[in-house]
């Protein structure tokens, strides 16, 4: 188990970074979502039978609970596991959506950062997710185990 980032101070300014979006939680996650569907409309059957509504609170818990436990990677790694298990095995999302959903996340930070976003936060978010994406890929290919 490894940290998302290795250097203290960037995990600081990506929980940071997190926490001053979060508190326009809904709003955050519903622009993700309309710029997933407009960047890969092909995405969109995958959530026509859901309640988008429950969807972006999910995203928003899910988001939530990676920077609480960035500084808890046996945590981290757990949680990531059961997302990528889950979204690759059952729900047969191709990998290449999870690494443009990551974009999309690192996107919408930027956007609802504003001025506030840098380079260099843009950096430490890319090495986040582009990480996160990789512990999720490698779970969901994994064999199932029988129970």
């Amino acid at each position: 188990m490894k940290y998302l980032i290795a250097e203290p101070e960037k995990l600081k300014l990506l929980e940071d970074s997190f926490r001053k979006v979060s508190t326009s939680g809904e709003k955050f996650v519903e622009r993700a979502y309309e710029t997933l569907f407009e960047r890969l409309p092909e995405a969109r059957p995958y959530f026509n039978h859901l309640d988008m509504l429950g969807m972006r609170g999910k995203l928003l818990l899910t988001l939530t609970m990676m920077i609480e436990n960035v500084r808890r990677p046996d945590i981290l790694d757990g949680l990531l596991g059961e997302l990528g298990a889950r979204h690759i095995r059952k729900y047969r999302v191709p990998v290449d959506y999870l690494a443009k959903m990551g974009d999309v996340i690192v996107d919408t930070m930027a956007e609802f950062s504003g001025p506030e976003w840098t380079s260099e936060l843009n950096s430490i978010w890319c090495e986040a997710m582009k990480s996160i994406i990789e512990r999720m890929t490698e779970a969901g290919s994994q064999p199932i185990s029988p129970n």
